[in-house]
């Protein structure tokens, strides 16, 4: 018996960690086979949508890229597993979370150009009011994920 921490074990995850945490979200996917890496971008990309609304709805203007990323993956793996009926059984593995108001890294460059782009399409005419998450999320590096 090894006392090295297992793979799937979310106590083993720095979660505050972008990348650790979803290399952490790839493997328990595949490993529950339901993994997809053209759903998968598709879901992030909607999980984006959903945090930059939920975000904007409260009001808030500038949050911390760790509590931006950290919200997506949380929208995306519950949305992810509710969509395959595994959520009940999967639910988020961490319970804490980071704190949005600290912005020692900066704010989040996506939720800031969502939010951009929404004050834009706002004051727009009703016919250029349409903008895709997806063009914001194109500007940045996706590559890891």
């Amino acid at each position: 018996m090894s006392n090295q921490p297992s793979a799937l074990d979310p106590q083993a995850v720095n979660h505050f960690d972008d990348g650790s945490r979803q290399a952490f979200m790839a493997r328990f996917f595949t490993k529950l086979k339901v993994f997809d890496e053209v759903k998968m971008k598709a879901s992030r990309l909607m999980a984006i949508e959903a945090t930059c609304k939920a975000l904007n709805k409260r009001h808030w203007t500038k949050v911390s890229p760790v509590f931006f990323e950290y919200e997506v993956d949380t929208c995306l793996w519950e949305n992810y597993l509710r969509e395959h009926n595994l959520l009940a059984d999967n639910p988020w593995p961490w319970l804490d979370f980071p704190d949005p108001r600290d912005l020692s890294e900066g704010t989040s460059p996506i939720f800031e150009s969502w939010l951009r782009n929404e004050t834009a399409a706002t004051s727009a005419q009703p016919s250029d009011q349409t903008h895709q998450v997806s063009e914001v999320y194109d500007e940045f590096d996706t590559s890891e994920w």
